[in-house]
């Protein structure tokens, strides 16, 4: 699951571990977390990374600020 965020330095990642772990309860469902920032996740379309095109033909935003 790619997190887009402003800054990756300021990112609380045990807090959204925390999150992701409350919504897993109950699901056969694994969540690994990646961390991006913005600017850095709009060029690795260009490079052809798999996963990346995949979590853009197929991922869902699940929430924004």
């Amino acid at each position: 699951m790619p997190e887009l965020v402003r800054n990756r330095d300021k990112v609380d990642k045990d807090k959204l571990y925390d999150f992701l772990l409350l919504d897993d309860v109950g699901y056969d469902i694994n969540i690994s977390l990646n961390i991006y920032e913005g600017e850095y996740f709009n060029q690795l379309p260009t490079m052809q990374v798999p996963f990346i095109k995949n979590v853009l033909k197929e991922g869902e935003t699940l929430w924004t600020v």
